[in-house]
């Protein structure tokens, strides 16, 4: 049984592996992952030699979609709802839709709204970005493929490659 080092706290212990399949491109290529036993980190075993096979021009995660006030209002409700701050508002477009998207990945952690939060090939932090509207208050981006640092919102921080590769080892 091959040991993964975890690329963040440096664990080598009790770390359990699983298969992800691509599902975006449609191609069900598997790729092996670990969560770290001591960070609780999930992170990619071996990461891809050519990762613009993955992440082409226009990769929805590079771009950042346009500002509407009204339909911002209507998502920060519901994921504020979903994140556990019961709203009127959140709760009828749950009705309809569901849990927000990251409620999924969050569900099974112990993150609450303080908690520290890494998202490592961030893009230009949609997926942060969201998560401050719910509520949380710490969250950092990093990705290799954005401009420069930038701040987002309040309580989000991009960092660009030279840092993400220091957090990373890519």
């Amino acid at each position: 049984m091959e040991i993964y080092k975890c690329r963040i706290c440096g664990n080598t212990e009790n770390n359990s592996t699983f298969d992800a399949e691509e599902k975006m491109f449609g191609t069900k290529e598997k790729f092996l992952y670990f969560e770290c036993s001591g960070c609780r980190c999930i992170q990619i075993a071996e990461i891809p030699g050519n990762l613009s096979l993955f992440y082409p021009e226009g990769y929805f995660s590079l771009n950042l979609p346009k500002q509407n006030i009204i339909k911002n209002l209507i998502k920060q409700k519901w994921f504020q709802h979903s994140a556990g701050k019961k709203n009127l508002v959140g709760r009828v477009v749950n009705l309809k839709k569901g849990n927000a998207p990251f409620m999924n990945w969050l569900k099974n952690t112990n993150v609450n709204f303080d908690s520290s939060i890494l998202d490592v090939g961030s893009g230009q932090g949609l997926r942060l970005y969201e998560l401050e509207l719910a509520g949380f208050r710490n969250l950092t981006g990093a990705d290799p493929n954005i401009e420069s640092n930038s701040i987002l919102g309040k309580n989000i921080c991009q960092i660009q490659e030279k840092y993400c590769r220091i957090l990373t080892g890519y």
